[in-house]
């Protein structure tokens, strides 16, 4: 800005403020510089430099070539005041900013002829009255007049945080200025700076590890989430198995992962190897990724569950795995999540449609094979296969081939597959379960212990009761009357898995989790202490039953026996009941599995029997009764 005082006889002087443009680019921000001039000797020119964001599009223009102010200075100084509109574009849809400054560390109007200033150095704000001689300002309604701020400390006059409306852009400002008689006449002059700056658009994609099952209601809805560990997105989708699935691979690389972030128990890091072809070899127990543009990320099984997937790993599945926080690689095998995803569409063209599984091959052996030539897909679960006959050890895989599926698959454990993980539908708990909820017989449905987080599956018989089928598997517990089959009040501290805790003994407090058949236990324990040897006769009150549950009765009037009136053979009591033949542990050792089965009831003979079921394979003795120091497994039935 450019300020000129003349004298002259008369009339005194006018003066005059003028705009001229030229550009200049800026990174980032777009930066306009104005060069008002004031005076009536003086060419009018207002010089404006604009620029233009790297990432977001800004600008600013002024709505006039010239901004003339008219001043007849006085002795006491005559304030004259006129406006410009700065008019910004921009395309972002999250804002902009505009800052107003001098171009340097002083605002002062100053002249090449003449030591005097026009300053703009006060306090607070003034009006055309308060306002000191010989000083000027800017004002965005013309009564309140503030100082030029200087450029190291420019002023706001917008912050917008949304896709600005019409009158948002429009920014006017006004500049004033006295003028006294007493100013030499010259040239005074001080570029200002508007600036403005396209604000980056704020990413709302929703966070997967955020994310709430009951965040999508209906079969098919979908949306779209990031994985905070990387950033990468994917479209996620509730599937017609009610489980919420990724749509699209993993793709996650030479990140370490935290409990905070992903899959892994509390505190545990796990480092995902960076993308490399050669680190897949025969390798068990090495982490190997690949990462592909098109088809996404390539894990061995070792790195698919954060280091847990060993050759060493014979059994169950993986506690563990490199998806988010929230989501879990899917169960395998004939009842696992891929077999009951596939059992919902049941079609090898619909697995592709809605789950969107892609023939997106494999990577093996330092190659990728990527499903173009021999189109096929396989996806990692979480459970291991072991096979005794020659060694084999492999993983349970989704696999697509040909026109087929096959959601219980085995591969070994050394090949590059993709990963999907899968968000679960909440599980309802045992505690809460009413079972009414099961109408009809042969109605399933599958609950989890609140007490150790273990899932079952239990089915309304023939006999009408609500029964698991499968045996309970707490270790390691002190459960309550809130969650267990206890008395008001009362505590059960059930033991760690000890095989050598089996004694002969009758009080001992004695218990053994094995991962094919589930727990075992003596009957003291199953009835949480209640079944000492002085308990010689009447059902206990009290067991390790999820509360709402409780141990069958016995004896040739108990449910056990009405079970077996109901289904009357071997064959039929291992089928929907699945009363399997887990053996039982005697002395430190576990006995007879694949031969027999005996299974807790509540009632007691004598001091030392108790009545349960047993069975073998070919026949069912659901009244036996047999020594209480025995591991024998336990089955609960609903109240």
């Amino acid at each position: 800005m450019s300020l000129e005082i003349a004298r002259g006889k008369e009339k005194g002087i006018l003066g005059k403020l003028g705009i001229f443009s030229s550009f200049l680019v800026f990174a980032a921000v777009a930066t306009w510089i104005y060069s008002p001039i004031l005076g009536s000797n003086a060419d009018s020119n207002l010089t404006t430099h604009v620029g233009a964001t790297i990432h977001q599009v800004a600008a600013v223009n002024i709505d006039v070539s010239e901004l003339v102010l008219n001043i007849a200075p006085t002795p006491s100084g005559a304030f004259a005041s006129d406006s410009l509109t700065a008019n910004v574009s921009v395309n972002s849809p999250a804002g902009f900013e505009l800052y107003f400054s001098s171009d340097g560390d002083s605002a002062d109007l100053v002249s090449p002829s003449t030591s005097e200033v026009i300053s703009s150095d006060f306090d607070g704000t003034v009006t055309s009255s308060t306002m000191a001689a010989n000083t000027y300002g800017y004002s965005l309604d013309n009564v309140d007049f503030l100082k030029v701020p200087t450029v190291s400390e420019p002023v706001a006059l917008r912050n917008i945080d949304h896709f600005p409306e019409t009158a948002e852009k429009t920014n006017t400002i006004y500049i004033g200025t006295k003028i006294s008689s007493s100013l030499p006449s010259g040239e005074y002059s001080r570029d200002v700076v508007f600036t403005v700056v396209a604000h980056e658009p704020i990413d709302t994609t929703p966070i997967m590890q955020e994310f709430e099952y009951d965040d999508l209601t209906d079969v098919g809805d979908s949306i779209v989430l990031k994985d905070a560990r990387d950033g990468s997105k994917y479209t996620v989708k509730k599937l017609a198995d009610g489980n919420i699935w990724m749509t699209q691979n993993l793709r996650i690389a030479n990140k370490t992962i935290s409990s905070d972030d992903s899959n892994l128990p509390a505190g545990v890091t796990y480092t995902i190897p960076a993308s490399n072809l050669s680190d897949f070899t025969e390798d068990y127990d090495t982490g190997a990724v690949y990462i592909d543009s098109t088809h996404g990320g390539y894990y061995n099984f070792y790195t698919a569950t954060a280091g847990w997937g060993t050759q060493a790993m014979t059994s169950g599945s993986a506690p563990r795995d490199i998806c988010p926080k929230g989501w879990r690689l899917p169960t395998g095998g004939s009842n696992g999540e891929f077999s009951r995803l596939y059992n919902s569409y049941n079609s090898y063209s619909l697995m592709q449609g809605d789950p969107g599984f892609t023939l997106d091959g494999m990577v093996d052996d330092g190659a990728q094979y990527d499903g173009t030539g021999a189109p096929a897909g396989y996806f990692w679960s979480s459970a291991v296969y072991y096979s005794s006959v020659g060694g084999y050890n492999g993983v349970y895989v989704l696999s697509l081939y040909d026109s087929q599926v096959d959601p219980a698959d085995t591969y070994s454990k050394f090949y590059g597959y993709p990963v999907r993980c899968v968000k679960p539908a909440p599980t309802p708990t045992m505690q809460s379960f009413d079972k009414s909820t099961l109408a009809n017989v042969g109605d399933s449905m599958q609950l989890e212990d609140e007490r150790d987080g273990n899932k079952y599956t239990v089915k309304k018989l023939a006999d009408g009761n609500v029964w698991m089928t499968e045996s309970l598997r707490l270790i390691d517990k002190t459960i309550s009357s809130t969650d267990s089959n206890l008395p008001s009040g009362e505590t059960w501290t059930v033991p760690a898995s000890d095989l050598s805790s089996f004694t002969t003994s009758y009080n001992t407090n004695s218990a053994y989790l094995d991962s094919t058949y589930g727990g075992y236990y003596n009957f003291y324990t199953a009835t949480a202490g209640w079944g000492t040897q002085a308990m010689t006769s009447g059902s206990a009150p009290r067991d390790i039953c999820p509360k709402g549950w409780r141990l069958p009765t016995g004896g040739s009037t108990g449910e056990f026996q009405t079970l077996y009136n109901n289904y009357n053979s071997n064959t039929l009591m291992q089928g929907e009941p699945n009363f399997t033949l887990s053996g039982h542990v005697n002395n430190g050792s576990v006995q007879k599995q694949g031969s027999f089965g005996s299974f807790w009831s509540s009632t007691v003979v004598t001091a030392n029997h108790t009545y349960y079921l047993f069975l073998n394979s070919s026949d069912v003795f659901p009244a036996a009764p047999n020594t209480k120091y025995y591991g024998f497994s336990v089955r609960c039935v609903a109240r």
